[in-house]
């Protein structure tokens, strides 16, 4: 009886596990939200401060010259009020202010602003930070320059990706810019679509507490991606974290801008200026309105 109630939980158990591990629907959520869990926004503010890796920020080096070229594209005199949209603990929005841009920085999570908040004050730079999501914060100002940094662009869905230009479009005024930057298909040539397992006995990014981990990637029509994360902690409870992404062209990416009513558009290889070429694993966008 006990070998049968045993074989039965197994089953179970597979089912479930199996369950988890097929192809998602399009767009499907998972039930861990990345920035705004508080366990793993702690861990999301440690990747961006941190110099080893660029899972959440570019290194110093990179923010530094993107920085200097935005600042020499858009000078603070013709272009003094700057908007960072996806913020994050301010890493550019500290450098933006001490080129002399009036800055406001707009992210959804709340580490992340917490930080930037007590990192300007104790710098002395005055930013104006926002705790909301961009995609439906109210700002009642206009702004020269609005910037989206780390193909934040592509993590969004097709009708977040329009209501996001639409909001563009309102919040920048006539003769503004637009500087953002997407992902292309070179970024994912050299990586394996092999599911991973990896175990934590102590803890880590997911969980404060022992799990395994196994990481997955799915492609949709459209050159979208999938990476799906799915969590087994200590106590067999399972969860799992869905990160979409579209990846663009210059083809596709025009297309998208169509709708925004723009006078210019220059393409580079990146947020730093770099000439556009290919293959490049970025694409960067500066829209004048």
């Amino acid at each position: 009886m006990l070998k049968e109630k045993r074989n039965k939980k197994a089953e179970i158990t597979f089912k479930t596990l199996a369950s988890k591990l097929v192809k998602p629907a399009l767009y499907e959520d998972g039930d861990l939200h990345i920035w705004k869990d508080e366990h793993i926004s702690k861990g999301m503010l440690e990747a961006h401060l941190s110099e080893a890796t660029e899972a959440a920020s570019r290194n110093a080096e990179f923010i530094d010259s993107s920085v200097e070229w935005i600042s020499q594209i858009a000078p603070v005199a013709a272009f003094p009020k700057l908007l960072d949209l996806g913020c994050g603990p301010g890493l550019y929005s500290e450098r933006f202010r001490r080129k002399g841009y009036e800055v406001t920085g707009v992210d959804f999570s709340n580490r992340s602003i917490e930080y930037a908040r007590k990192h300007a004050c104790l710098t002395g730079l005055a930013i104006d930070y926002i705790c909301s999501d961009y995609l439906q914060v109210a700002l009642e100002q206009t702004y020269d320059v609005i910037t989206l940094i780390y193909c934040d662009f592509g993590a969004l869905k097709v009708d977040e990706q329009l209501k996001l230009l639409m909001n563009v479009n309102r919040w920048l005024k006539p003769g503004g810019k637009f500087i953002f930057d997407v992902l292309t298909k070179h970024q994912f040539e050299d990586q394996e679509h092999t599911a991973v397992w990896n175990l934590e006995e102590i803890s880590g990014y997911w969980k404060p507490h022992p799990y395994i981990c196994m990481t997955q990637q799915f492609d949709y029509d459209d050159d979208i991606k999938l990476f799906q994360y799915l969590i087994i902690d200590a106590c067999e409870n399972m969860s799992s974290a869905r990160v979409w992404t579209h990846y663009f062209s210059k083809e596709s990416i025009g297309e998208r801008l169509s709708v925004f009513p723009y006078r210019q558009l220059d393409y580079y290889s990146d947020i730093s200026g770099k000439s556009y070429e290919e293959p490049s694993k970025t694409l960067c966008m500066v829209i004048e309105k």
